[in-house]
């Protein structure tokens, strides 16, 4: 009796179970109530950072803890490209001037310029040995440099001269110092200078101080020995300024 039941409506309970079997199906994959899952329905560390919120994500982060101590400093690294040169600057104002110390005295005679009324000096030795000095000017301590020039005349309309001079400027006067001097041939003879000047310069040191003097000397001309007329001075000058060092080369 109950499979004849059965097997009449076998479709229709078929049918049946079908229903059933999705309305049951649809319910599972529907939303779960909210607030309906707690603590005791999560299984521990199954949950993923991707299940969480940003809010619940940013709630996790504590706060920033105290700073640690410097670390020890690290070892140079290399040294950069050079950068572009920069512009100019502005031009500094001048400076003033350095001091100097200068020295001078002369000597001209009269007729050699306007205002000179002094008598020519007559050059009559043969070395410069013997020779005074007719210019001096004293110098304190410290190192100079030394200038000097020497106008000779040497004329006779009834015996020409011809001498060859020679002028020498020194300091100290006597023993060891420092010189410097030059020569010319004056006179009325062929080829002969009737009016030479003779410059001088030369360095020196004096660590007390000392005397610079200036003198001349006549010697042979174009001949065997000078002739006519001793030769004269009409203008000598000596100046000499301080520097402050000297540097002579190394022999």
């Amino acid at each position: 009796m109950f499979g004849r039941h059965l097997r009449r409506h076998f479709v229709a309970y078929l049918a049946l179970f079908v229903a059933l079997s999705g309305t049951g199906y649809a319910a599972s994959g529907k939303l779960l109530p909210r607030n309906s899952v707690g603590s005791p329905q999560v299984i521990n560390g199954s949950l993923r950072k991707v299940d969480l919120s940003t809010r619940a994500i940013a709630s996790l982060r504590g706060q920033r803890g105290v700073g640690g101590p410097a670390g020890p400093t690290g070892s140079a690294g290399p040294q950069g490209i050079q950068g572009p040169k920069g512009d100019t600057g502005p031009k500094g104002d001048k400076g003033d001037p350095g001091a100097a110390n200068g020295f001078e005295n002369y000597y001209c005679a009269s007729g050699a310029f306007p205002g000179c009324i002094g008598a020519p000096v007559t050059i009559d030795q043969s070395t410069n040995t013997a020779a005074p000095f007719f210019v001096t000017m004293t110098l304190p301590p410290g190192s100079f440099l030394v200038t000097g020039e020497v106008t000779i005349v040497a004329t006779d309309a009834v015996n020409p001269p011809d001498w060859h001079v020679g002028c020498e400027l020194r300091t100290p006067l006597s023993g060891p110092g420092f010189a410097g001097g030059g020569t010319a041939t004056v006179g009325d003879l062929s080829g002969d200078s009737s009016e030479a000047t003779i410059p001088i310069v030369f360095g020196t040191r004096l660590p007390s101080g000392g005397t610079a003097g200036l003198r001349c000397w006549r010697s042979a001309g174009s001949g065997a020995t000078g002739t006519g007329a001793d030769p004269t001075v009409t203008y000598a000058d000596m100046t000499a300024v301080q520097v402050g060092t000297l540097t002579s080369p190394a022999p």
